[in-house]
């Protein structure tokens, strides 16, 4: 019970969820997508290895602290974008509003 009590939280959590949008960075290359449940990878600081940057993610939500499931939800969009990586996905603290933003990333042949 406790599990699906705490999948139902996520579920509404997410429901309660703005936005999720991808401003695309200019002169960015377009790619096809990526399955449904490609794995991507989350870095804190930019990887040692040549990417380019596809756009940038925003996530606002209505409720505060909703960190559970934003990781699922970036990781969605970006391999709709044919995405490799998400670099520097961090929370944005508003009085109104909360979310999470971050860069996402294709990466180049070495």
């Amino acid at each position: 019970m406790p599990r699906r009590l705490a999948m139902l939280f996520v579920l509404s959590a997410l429901a309660g969820c703005a936005s999720v949008t991808v401003t695309p960075a200019g002169g960015a290359s377009s790619y096809p997508p990526r399955s449904a449940n490609c794995e991507i990878e989350f870095w804190p600081v930019r990887p040692d290895r040549p990417f380019e940057v596809l756009g940038e993610l925003r996530a606002t939500f209505a409720v505060q602290d909703l960190s559970v499931g934003v990781r699922e939800i970036a990781r969605q969009k970006a391999c709709a974008l044919g995405a490799d990586a998400v670099i520097g996905l961090h929370e944005i603290v508003g009085a109104a509003q909360s979310g999470w933003a971050g860069t996402v990333v294709r990466y180049r042949a070495q």
